[in-house]
């Protein structure tokens, strides 16, 4: 994986921690925790290539316990709109 893409993974990382712990604190510890990561690109560029892996690593190093649904051009909300829901 290039620099880039690594960088962009980092990032994904830090988002989902901040959004997690709101799903996680609801789940029972047997239940499986299914999160959106969206994004404003389209599906056929690096951001979805690095989304794609980071919710491959996530699913493979909890066992499928935690699942990660893409979400690319937009179709949850614009960047603003993302950025002030992680704030809220």
């Amino acid at each position: 994986m290039s620099s880039t893409s690594h960088n962009i993974v980092r990032s994904l990382s830090a988002c989902i921690l901040v959004c997690a712990p709101a799903g996680v604190a609801r789940a029972q510890s047997a239940d499986k925790i299914v999160m959106k990561l969206g994004h404003t690109l389209a599906a056929d560029t690096h951001y979805q290539l690095a989304a794609l892996e980071f919710a491959k690593t996530v699913t493979a190093k909890t066992s499928g316990r935690i699942e990660i649904q893409i979400v690319p051009q937009s179709q949850l909300r614009d960047e603003v709109q993302m950025t002030q829901e992680l704030r809220a």
